[in-house]
């Protein structure tokens, strides 16, 4: 199925907050009222969302937090990546991420927490070339581990 990945405007986030609602129900962020998670998601340096090929709904969402170290050197924070159910595997996923990774430098460094909950997602981001580099103990909730995912970007995606 064909679709679509660009910046969303305000109707399009307002979808796509409907979306990290239903996927991440235990959320810090996505458990708040609309006007709390659509000025969430205004924050990212960067937030592109994946739509039908008509453009008439969202079917996916990634968030992009560039933490810039120095001038020739930045580590990115890739989060809340979601895809709506019946467009998983698909596409849509493996799309979100390598637009995403293409804001990435070559030298720059990706990195992704995961909950150990999320079992389907560590695989999804390890065929990428994503590696763990560490865990967090009660990162988002008590008694929870998180893995700290990385990989340094080495050539332009795109």
């Amino acid at each position: 199925m064909p679709f679509i990945i660009k910046q969303p405007n305000e109707e399009k986030l307002k979808q796509l907050a409907k979306l990290y609602k239903q996927g991440f129900k235990k959320h810090n962020i996505f458990s708040k009222d609309d006007k709390f998670i659509l000025n969430y998601l205004k924050k990212p340096t960067k937030m592109l969302a994946a739509m039908a090929e008509d453009e008439s709904e969202v079917v996916g969402g990634i968030c992009l937090f560039e933490n810039k170290q120095t001038e020739d050197h930045s580590v990115w924070n890739f989060k809340h990546i979601a895809v709506k159910i019946g467009y998983q595997k698909q596409g849509v996923g493996a799309s979100l991420m390598q637009e995403a990774e293409a804001y990435a430098k070559p030298g720059d460094k990706i990195e992704i927490k995961v909950s150990e909950n999320e079992k389907a997602a560590l695989k999804f981001y390890e065929k990428f070339g994503y590696v763990v580099e560490g865990k967090l103990s009660n990162h988002y909730r008590k008694d929870e581990v998180c893995y700290v995912l990385g990989k340094t970007v080495w050539r332009r995606i795109k």
